[in-house]
């Protein structure tokens, strides 16, 4: 009688542990590991995870943000705004057209080596906003399909906070390429365009 109180107790433990183990992801694997293992639960294939246990449906490892996501790579370069400039770090690329800055500047770009999250930023301040706008791209080639269709930039509004998706946001199935003209620079990540932030 004494021990009645156990068994509630012990049952919330064990629904804990199932909870914490199938929501859990292998945290050392690259998020751009399409793995030829899926696990298969109740009819729904989820690539990436090699563990056949529950999961929060929808996960899509191309959305999922972690520590990994520290921008690392950088490319630093002069525009005179006259002519076309091409800069990359890594998957991402940004294409700056002539004329789209007003003036000389310097234009830094940092990216994750998983191409989903940049950070572009321009010197003088005052040049940021152009009159053409620059095309901002990251390749996912071999990502499947299910996984790209979806993708699209999201920048974050400094004002709010609050993520914002890029409006002509595109993705290439054939090349795999996720690509979308900006009119300033900001801070960019690559998401779900239907769930928006809960996407990462």
């Amino acid at each position: 009688m004494r021990l009645t109180w156990l068994r509630p107790v012990a049952m919330l433990l064990a629904l804990s542990a199932l909870m914490a183990i199938g929501c859990s992801r292998d945290p050392l694997r690259p998020l751009d590991d399409f793995s030829d293992t899926p696990a298969r639960m109740g009819g729904i294939e989820t690539v990436g995870d090699t563990l056949a246990l529950p999961v929060i449906f929808p996960l899509d490892t191309t959305l999922v943000l972690s520590p990994r996501d520290s921008l690392t790579i950088v490319d630093t370069k002069s525009v005179d705004g006259i002519s076309d400039a091409v800069m990359r770090a890594g998957r991402v690329k940004l294409e700056i057209p002539a004329g789209a800055i007003r003036g000389a500047a310097t234009i830094q770009m940092r990216a994750s080596p998983n191409g989903k999250h940049v950070q572009l930023e321009i010197l003088p301040a005052d040049r940021n906003g152009f009159d053409v706008p620059v095309r901002l791209s990251a390749n996912f080639a071999g990502a499947p399909t299910a996984m790209l269709e979806d993708m699209a930039f999201f920048w974050i509004d400094p004002a709010s906070g609050d993520w914002v998706l890029v409006e002509g946001s595109t993705v290439d199935l054939v090349t795999g390429e996720v690509s979308a003209p900006l009119s300033h620079f900001s801070e960019y990540r690559i998401g779900n365009r239907f769930l928006g932030k809960a996407g990462w």
